[in-house]
């Protein structure tokens, strides 16, 4: 990680900052589109909902909305299929929306059993764990 002359990791780590941030796909400038659309989404993960709101919403929309393997919407097909009075399920499904990636980034099970190792891929249902083929 380091150079023979030098006594640190600062260029290494000056390397690798970019990849830890997540920038280095996407070079070093965002165009002002590009920041809006990340600003966007990324105001839905903290929406103000409560659990409440959720059960309520649950109760008057399709189930598949709110489930965390559903695709991810945009606020625009929300639009289109949601009353536009109802700020509560808009909300709470901008909210389920923009958590659907995350969920599906971080989730073990998920993860675990759609990788492929050596040609197997695991099985992790509850009473039933394995390898099968890939």
């Amino acid at each position: 990680m380091s150079d023979v002359n030098e006594d640190n990791f600062d260029r290494a780590f000056d390397l690798i900052r970019p990849v830890i941030q997540g920038s280095a796909d996407v070079g070093k400038f965002l165009t002002e589109g590009e920041l809006q659309k990340t600003m966007d989404f990324c105001r839905h993960l903290f929406a103000p909902t409560t659990p409440e709101m959720y059960s309520s919403v649950r109760k008057r929309v399709n189930p598949e909305l709110m489930s965390s393997s559903a695709p991810v919407l945009t606020e625009h097909d929300l639009d289109k299929l949601l009353d536009p009075n109802d700020l509560e399920a808009k909300f709470v499904l901008c909210e389920v929306n923009a958590r659907k990636p995350i969920h599906t980034m971080y989730s073990p099970t998920h993860n675990f059993a759609t990788e492929v190792h050596v040609g197997m891929r695991a099985i992790v249902e509850h009473g039933r764990l394995g390898l099968v083929q890939a």
